[in-house]
């Protein structure tokens, strides 16, 4: 039998959710482009059984050599419970908690029989599947956590894919123990994750995923949107998943700064298949005398990216062989253009291997009357201008009579008066106006540590109003909260945990101001184990004063501004000034840390060097974001 591409797409529009089974004609047509067989199991075909059993045969019609993809768009949540762990009085109490996909049927769930789809039974689907053939794709275009948020920049116009948490009084226990006793859960299942099995999600564990109205104008998922684009140009490219998502994670962020997917699993595998591209480096050739890299933004290349260009073979940069030096002139999707700094390329190419990242640029739309402004783009290290049809623009600059305004959406976020002679320095100023967009939009789209750099912590936060130095409303950190101008608030931070963790916590304005709010702990708030601390405490007792919160003086007034609150929690003590002051330098501050670098790159726009970041501390740490509107008075 020969060997055959097979998909499920499956899309759950549980709760009236817009957008799911668009994502699914979408991913249809693309997969259609990779000669895949689709199946789908959509709408009110959805329900938990119809989903396990449209998955279950296609299990049972793959052979070794097939390629299968898994896609599911709709609701993620979260769910817990609790297990006693002894039969006797004064047991302790174990968290029992499990993410799981929303079937359309998911309101059917009774105390006896639960219709989620535990990520565990998912993991045990998966395992069936990889027995039969080992070139799997799973995509999950949903939440991975049950944090409702809203996004601040897309008001109405966007929707959170995840319910928030539920709980189900001992239900999950039952199901899991009704699972195990049906041989559906063995106690071989892979408890790290799938070695054969390709995963894109959508977001991080403790992140929202998003859908809005797509650049075609109708509801979808933004990782589909992105996914598919991407995938739709790589047709014929030899890319690794691990690539593929640099360019769909700088779309989804540009959209949505506090949502990042990832590919997990075998990551380094070209798409739809079982071999692998274990190495960073991207193709380099000459093409008609030119310098091309053979990557573009979906490879993650940036214009001002410096590379060091080895000859074949070569799987790491050894200086001593080095054929070439080159510097990123101008990208596109695909292709860069480089200008060599030393050395020459080889006539049947090389391989080029990054050595200083350049932060990628932000997309800036303006008026076709400002002719002279694209140029002064070109001098920026944060913006750029746009590709043809490229759309969703960081910000767009208007020209109306004498008079230049910086728009955000439909909020204007800046204006400067000018003359014939003033031009250029209102110009100067409007691109100032975009670099300081840019730097809150890249710490909004920071997100936590990876790996050995992942922070795992017990911090909680509480945000609230003060009046008359007493705490007298909490606020809900699901983005609905509302501040007026010129009230008070109050940041309580507490470690349950065991470890001391620092905290460093900042505020990004609609104008893209950043606040160090924490700036009287220049290396984090120290918060040892069982301790807490109340930002805007009155010094000398007589309770909590609180923090002021103002309109930001660039915009002018209107109904609401969104405005975010975002968290920086470490391991250890680090310096993040620069954030909020991008002239600060950390040149002079001997070893620092790769999240110092990190951010430092952020805030100054400066290329980072990639291969002495091995060379800094290990410092883990973790990212959290709490978006509010400001109401004016």
């Amino acid at each position: 039998m020969s060997p055959r591409n097979r998909a499920l797409l499956i899309a759950s529009p549980y709760g009236g959710l817009r957008g799911p089974e668009n994502d699914v004609e979408l991913m249809a047509g693309v997969l259609k482009k990779y000669e895949f067989e689709v199946t789908k199991c959509c709408g009110q075909d959805a329900t938990r059984d119809q989903i396990l059993s449209a998955w279950q045969q296609l299990i049972s019609e793959s052979s070794a050599e097939d390629v299968v993809v898994i896609y599911y768009s709709g609701h993620g949540g979260l769910v817990k419970s609790s297990q006693n762990t002894s039969s006797q009085q004064g047991g302790s109490e174990k968290l029992l908690q499990s993410q799981f996909l929303v079937p359309v049927d998911f309101d059917q769930t009774t105390e006896d029989d639960f219709r989620g789809i535990l990520d565990m039974e998912i993991s045990y689907m998966l395992q069936k599947t990889t027995n039969e053939t080992e070139n799997v794709t799973v995509i999950l275009d949903c939440c991975h956590a049950g944090r409702m948020a809203r996004d601040p920049h897309h008001n109405n116009q966007a929707w959170p894919r995840n319910l928030p948490e539920v709980k189900h009084h001992g239900v999950l226990l039952r199901h899991v123990e009704r699972l195990r006793s049906e041989g559906r859960l063995p106690e071989d299942a892979f408890v790290e994750g799938n070695p054969y099995a390709v995963r894109i999600a959508a977001a991080a564990t403790s992140e929202t995923a998003w859908g809005y109205q797509g650049l075609q104008g109708q509801p979808i998922g933004v990782l589909t949107e992105a996914l598919v684009a991407a995938m739709d140009k790589a047709i014929g490219q030899r890319l690794s998943w691990r690539t593929l998502l640099l360019g769909v994670c700088e779309f989804v962020n540009r959209e949505f700064p506090q949502q990042h997917p990832r590919a997990e699993g075998p990551e380094t595998r070209i798409l739809f298949s079982k071999e692998h591209m274990a190495s960073g480096a991207l193709l380099v050739k000459l093409e008609d005398g030119d310098v091309i890299l053979q990557g573009g933004r979906v490879a993650g290349v940036h214009e001002g990216s410096v590379y060091d260009i080895m000859p074949f073979g070569s799987e790491l940069v050894d200086k001593e062989i080095r054929v070439a030096e080159v510097k990123v002139k101008y990208v596109n999707g695909f292709k860069a253009l480089t200008e060599i700094i030393s050395g020459r390329i080889p006539v049947d190419g090389a391989l080029a291997f990054l050595q200083k990242e350049a932060l990628p640029k932000l997309f800036v739309s303006f008026s076709d009357a400002l002719p002279t402004f694209g140029a002064r783009l070109g001098q920026s290290r944060f913006l750029r201008c746009g590709e043809p049809g490229e759309q969703q623009a960081l910000v767009e600059i208007k020209k109306e009579g004498q008079c230049i305004k910086v728009c955000k959406g439909e909020m204007v976020v800046a204006s400067h008066q000018f003359t014939d002679a003033t031009m250029q320095t209102a110009i100067d100023a409007v691109v100032s106006d975009g670099e300081r967009l840019a730097r809150g939009h890249h710490l909004l789209a920071l997100g936590s540590g990876e790996r050995e750099e992942q922070l795992d912590h017990a911090v909680e936060i509480e945000f609230g109003r003060v009046d008359n130095c007493i705490c007298v409303e909490k606020f809900e950190q699901d983005g609905m909260a509302n501040v007026t101008e010129d009230q008070r608030i109050y940041i309580t931070l507490r470690n349950s945990g065991k470890s001391t963790i620092f905290v460093s916590v900042f505020d990004v304005n609609v104008a893209g101001t950043i606040t160090l709010v924490s700036g009287a702990w220049p290396r984090g708030i120290e918060l040892v184990s069982g301790g807490d601390y109340t930002l805007g405490k009155a010094q000398f007792g007589g309770g909590v004063k609180g923090l002021g919160i103002s309109w930001p003086g660039t915009v002018p007034k209107a109904d609401n501004a969104e405005e975010t609150l975002v968290f920086v929690l470490s391991s250890e003590e680090v310096s993040l000034q620069h954030l909020a002051d991008p002239k600060r330098s950390i040149e002079a501050r001997g070893r620092v840390s790769h999240l110092e670098r990190v951010t430092y790159h952020l805030a100054s726009g400066q290329a980072r060097n990639v291969q002495a970041e091995s060379q800094g501390r290990c410092v883990r740490y973790a990212v959290r974001h709490i978006p509010f509107s400001l109401r004016s008075q």
